[in-house]
């Protein structure tokens, strides 16, 4: 008896370890933000073309198993900075997420897609929610992309805003000079603006990460404890 109330004793002290660290890696995280040095230059795409920036993420990489070089988080919220001239109530904006270059066939392609984003004159920041069944899993590096759906491209105007340096990031360098760019409606491109800012776009992302698998592991081995436990109690 007494190694059975022992047993369950750990299990419950594990449980209960295992859930602080739980929550604690739950913790809501910014991974990315360029959104503090202003470069106050907008960049206007000819039509709606879908354009857009890779970044890279701050957060630990998986060093071992199966999923080594990948990246346990989950994306919660993005936040970009554009700005708007002369829209009308039918234009919008449309999000996209792509894993780590868009139109590469050795990456996951698009990852999440976010059409009708209200877009209003002036300098704004477009806030998206991906909490819950929208979050969204990625790796070291991912690219963002925008378009802009103005019903008359001739009479309104929209762009994202250049910022840079970012303030937290991953240890890669983001494209510094560059961005992608989709022509023809199908090939993406890099594109360089030749003594212009830095090619890198105000946005910040806020991600969770995914329990570790120390943790899980440990919930296992807890979950084993307690079963045993009540077998030899009903034994």
């Amino acid at each position: 008896m007494k190694l059975k109330h022992t047993s369950l004793l750990v299990a419950v002290a594990g449980l209960v370890a295992s859930n602080a660290a739980l929550a604690q890696e739950s913790t809501p995280a910014i991974v990315y933000d360029n959104t503090t040095n202003a470069t106050f230059i907008n960049y206007f795409a000819p039509g709606n073309v879908e354009y857009g920036d890779q970044i890279w993420l701050a957060s630990p990489v998986i060093t071992d198993g199966i999923d080594a070089g990948e990246v346990a988080r989950a994306i919660t919220k993005v936040e970009f900075e554009y700005f708007g001239q002369d829209v009308g109530a039918d234009d919008t904006i449309t999000l996209n997420i792509y894993d780590y270059e868009p139109g590469n066939p050795n990456t996951r392609g698009l990852l999440a897609s976010v059409p009708g984003i209200v877009l209003i004159d002036g300098f704004n920041t477009a806030t998206l929610d991906f909490t819950g069944d929208n979050a969204v899993t990625v790796r070291n590096s991912l690219t963002w992309t925008v378009s802009f759906n103005l019903a008359d491209p001739n009479t309104s105007k929209a762009g994202l805003s250049f910022y840079s340096p970012a303030t937290v990031s991953g240890t890669a360098p983001a494209r510094v000079d560059q961005f992608w760019q989709k022509t023809g409606g199908t090939t993406w491109e890099s594109v360089n603006i030749q003594g212009g800012p830095a090619g890198n776009f105000g946005a910040r992302f806020t991600a969770v990460p995914e329990p570790s698998v120390i943790v899980l592991g440990f919930l296992a081995g807890i979950s084993f404890l307690g079963m045993r436990s009540m077998r030899r109690k009903n034994g």
